[in-house]
């Protein structure tokens, strides 16, 4: 959209990161001046395929990144 909201949030699980993946990029790439909360559900963390980058973008002052992990049993 021509004009941003001040405020964003992504949810996604699994394989479901990678469209989000994409528009979170596309954001940093433009500078995006407002909130970006970002919450992804895996399994494990060996599941959690962009948990580097993800590491990376939660550094940034306005992107607050939360990785749940589902797997309680270590397996």
């Amino acid at each position: 959209p021509d004009q941003r909201p001040q405020r964003i949030v992504f949810i996604s699980g699994g394989s479901g990161v990678t469209p989000v993946m994409s528009m979170l990029r596309t954001l940093i790439d433009e500078n995006y001046p407002g909130d970006i909360v970002f919450l992804h559900y895996a399994r494990t963390s060996a599941d959690a395929v962009y948990r580097d980058e993800l590491a990376w973008v939660g550094e940034l002052e306005n992107v607050t990144v939360r990785i749940v992990y589902t797997d309680q049993t270590g397996v």
